[in-house]
């Protein structure tokens, strides 16, 4: 048709077959807005609901603010009694009866740090009673024993005197390393116990037939200040088990 004003299929704008020919796309028309209150402009806060009717907003108050200010001053009085006011106030804050919440939070943080130290210094003050026993007689490598009597000298664990046995008999313990102080002065019974507790747990490894049932526990004898002023330099690592071991623990090959 002449002057016909039909586009070509193709044109953009238009899409062929299967649709027909000429039919121009439509827009694709974007969701209704809502009727309504418009949105608020981007930035702005959105007004909080009322309280409900016949309540009211809860009021703050500083009236236990003393807790939090209490417990920065108990820092130095032992770390507990300052700990305990701080979380107190912490509790006053959060229930609206303080406004000092970082002042309880710094009591609580500093207290907390001296407690924890005073627990550490305390705990190391009677490490020395707990590691042990020291001996008088020294044993060697392959003996075996009956559990030995211990003796308290000076607040010191110390065996005197060891029952040896054949290792083909019921035994309590077997040495199977013996290891030597090179320390020039007495150490201290907490330095030397875990110097020597690890060589002894490195040493089963090699030093112990683990397969064993007997292999259950090691621990280890070392001088005491007598022996080791008098020239005694050796300490023994030994196995032992629930019960008394009947022959060797450690390797045959």
């Amino acid at each position: 048709m002449v002057g016909d004003s039909t586009p070509k299929a193709g044109t953009p704008g238009f899409v062929d077959e299967p649709r027909a020919s000429w039919m121009k796309v439509p827009a694709i028309a974007g969701p209704a807005k809502p009727s309504g209150s418009p949105l608020p402009p981007i930035g702005s806060q959105p007004a909080l609901p009322p309280p409900p009717i016949g309540e009211t907003p809860p009021q703050e108050s500083d009236t236990l603010n003393w807790l939090g200010g209490v417990s920065l001053r108990l820092v130095f009085f032992g770390g507990l009694p300052g700990l305990i006011s701080g979380l107190l106030g912490l509790w006053a804050v959060k229930k609206g009866k303080a406004t000092n919440r970082g002042e309880a939070v710094v009591g609580v943080v500093m207290n907390g740090l001296v407690f924890g130290l005073l627990a550490i210094a305390i705990g190391a003050s009677v490490l020395p009673g707990v590691f042990g026993p020291e001996r008088t007689e020294e044993l060697s490598l392959g003996d075996c024993f009956d559990e030995p009597e211990v003796v308290t000298q000076s607040g010191t664990d110390v065996v005197e005197m060891f029952t040896l046995r054949s290792c083909d008999e019921p035994h309590f313990g077997e040495v199977y390393y013996v290891g030597t102080l090179t320390d020039t002065a007495y150490p201290r019974a907490d330095e030397v116990a875990v110097r020597i507790d690890e060589q002894c747990y490195m040493r089963a490894e090699t030093h112990l037939d683990l397969n064993n049932a007997d292999a259950t526990y090691y621990s280890f004898y070392y001088p005491t200040r007598q022996g080791f002023a008098a020239g005694q330099r050796s300490y023994e690592c030994f196995v032992y088990a629930d019960q008394d071991i009947v022959g060797s623990v450690r390797p045959t090959g």
